[in-house]
C-alpha cells in the first residue's frame, strides 16, 4: 500500500511539474513575440525619424517626411515615392522648358528668314548673363527692324539703338552687334526698372500710339507658345 500511495503520490507531483513548465513554457512564447514587436516598433519610429527631413533649393520648399503608417505595414522606413517622383518630373520638365528655348528662338529666326538664325544660342546665352529675357531680346529686334531684315546696310544694328538725324550707330559684325544691344538693354531698361514692353516704350518709341508696346508683346507671346519652324 506504501509503495502503491508513494508511487501514486509521485505520479501526482511529476503531473503538477509538468503543468508548470507547460505554463512557463506558454508563457515564454506569448511574451517573445510581444518584446519581439516592442523591440522593432521602436526601431522603426527611429529609423523613421532619421529619414526625416526638410529638402530646401532653388525650385521652392516642400517637405520629404516619414510616414508611419506606410512603415508599420512594411517595417521600413522609406520616403514616400511619389513625392520623390514629383519633384523629378518637376526637375525633368524644368530642363526641357529651358533647353527648349534657344531651338525656340532658332525656329523663329529661320522662318522669318533672319540673318541672325545662326545667332540664336548666342542671344539666348548673353541674355541670361545679364537677367534679360531672351524672348523679349528677339522681340524688339523683330519690332524694331524685323530681325535685322530691314537695317541699315552692313551696319549689324538690329535692335534700332542709336539711329536717328545725327547719325546711326554701327557695328563691326552680327556678334558685336547682339552684345552690344543686350549690354544696352540691361543698363538703360532692366536696371532702371523698365522691364516691360509698356515700361520701356515711353523711353525706346516714346511717340508711339501703344502700337510698339502691342507688336512686342505679340511677338512674345508666339515666342512663348513654342514656336515651330515647321
Amino acid at each position: 500500500m506504501i509503495d502503491k500511495k508513494n508511487c501514486l503520490c509521485q505520479y501526482s507531483d511529476t503531473g503538477k511539474m509538468t503543468k508548470k513548465r507547460l505554463f512557463k513554457m506558454g508563457a515564454c512564447l506569448l511574451a517573445a513575440p510581444l518584446v519581439l514587436l516592442t523591440i522593432n516598433f521602436f526601431l522603426i519610429y527611429e529609423a523613421g525619424l532619421l529619414v526625416s527631413w526638410e529638402k530646401k533649393n532653388s525650385l521652392g520648399e516642400k517637405n520629404w517626411s516619414f510616414s508611419p503608417s506606410f512603415a508599420f505595414s512594411s517595417q521600413k522606413a522609406l520616403l514616400s515615392f511619389e513625392d520623390k517622383k514629383e519633384d523629378q518630373d518637376y526637375l525633368r520638365s524644368m530642363i526641357v522648358v529651358d533647353d527648349a528655348r534657344p531651338l525656340t528662338i532658332r525656329n523663329y529666326l529661320e522662318y522669318y528668314r533672319s540673318p541672325l538664325a545662326p545667332y540664336a544660342s548666342l542671344i539666348f546665352e548673353e541674355s541670361l548673363k545679364v537677367g534679360l529675357n531672351p524672348y523679349l531680346v528677339v522681340a524688339i529686334g523683330q519690332q524694331e527692324s524685323n530681325l535685322c531684315k530691314k537695317s541699315p546696310p552692313d551696319c549689324f544694328n538690329c535692335w534700332g539703338i542709336g539711329i536717328h538725324s545725327r547719325g546711326t550707330l554701327c557695328y563691326e559684325s552680327y556678334e558685336q552687334g547682339i552684345k552690344k544691344a543686350i549690354k544696352y538693354l540691361k543698363e538703360e531698361y532692366l536696371d532702371k526698372g523698365l522691364e516691360t514692353p509698356e515700361q520701356m516704350m515711353g523711353k525706346y518709341c516714346p511717340l508711339s500710339d501703344g502700337s510698339w508696346a502691342a507688336g512686342i508683346n505679340q511677338f512674345l507671346n508666339e515666342l512663348e507658345q513654342g514656336f515651330s519652324s515647321s
